[in-house]
């Protein structure tokens, strides 16, 4: 004979489980669910990540003809520069690289001698050197910006002996013009004034004074 609270007992397990059961599939029907979703949105994420490293890759080939150049325009500009006063046999080169992830720029002298080029440092070649390639330089700045075209050169080429100074007035003047900007300079080189559009000699005896020489 069956004990009826043994059967009611083992009925009330069979009950628990089933529910139990019931329970854990809708769990599982719910993980899937989410599964399924996180799937589709890693799928989407590929796509994007796609996208943007074909974009990065596009500006980063776009920033490097950029950079190119500019860099070819800075360099014929300097070699110009570098040229009119120190000759052909002397050129200016530039390099780009990165240090501490900072862009850095370099500048190098190159000068073509009996035993071949020579490349050296700015630092390397005087306070001369660095008269002649900072014009350049500061000009590239003015017409990159949304100031006024007015450039102002305070001592410019003072390290430049007076055998070149005919030259360097002639490249100013010329720059002027073809930059159709103003050059504002204050200058110890008298033979400069020959070249300005006006000019003025400031003193000082104990009080400043100014007379218009040109």
């Amino acid at each position: 004979m069956i004990d009826q609270n043994r059967l009611l007992t083992i009925k009330n397990a069979i009950k628990e489980r089933e529910n139990r059961l019931r329970d854990d599939l809708a769990h599982n029907r719910v993980i899937n669910q989410q599964i399924d979703a996180a799937s589709t949105e890693i799928g989407r994420d590929a796509i994007r990540y796609k996208d943007v490293q074909d974009a990065m890759a596009f500006l980063e080939s776009f920033a490097s003809v950029r950079r190119n150049q500019l860099k070819n325009k800075i360099e014929h500009m300097l070699c110009e520069s570098v040229q009119l006063v120190y000759g052909t046999d002397h050129a200016v080169e530039i390099e780009h690289s990165m240090k501490n992830n900072r862009g850095c720029v370099d500048f190098f002298i190159t000068q073509k001698t009996e035993n071949g080029v020579v490349r050296r440092t700015n630092d390397g070649m005087g306070s001369g050197m660095s008269d002649v390639i900072s014009l350049p330089l500061r000009l590239m700045l003015l017409l990159s910006s949304n100031t006024d075209r007015v450039c102002f050169l305070d001592e410019s080429y003072k390290q430049i002996g007076e055998e070149h100074i005919d030259t360097i007035g002639e490249f100013l003047h010329d720059l002027a013009k073809r930059l159709d900007i103003q050059i504002i300079l204050c200058t110890h080189h008298k033979g400069l004034v020959d070249y300005a559009n006006q000019a003025w000699e400031v003193t000082w005896n104990g009080a400043s004074s100014v007379k218009r020489v040109k």
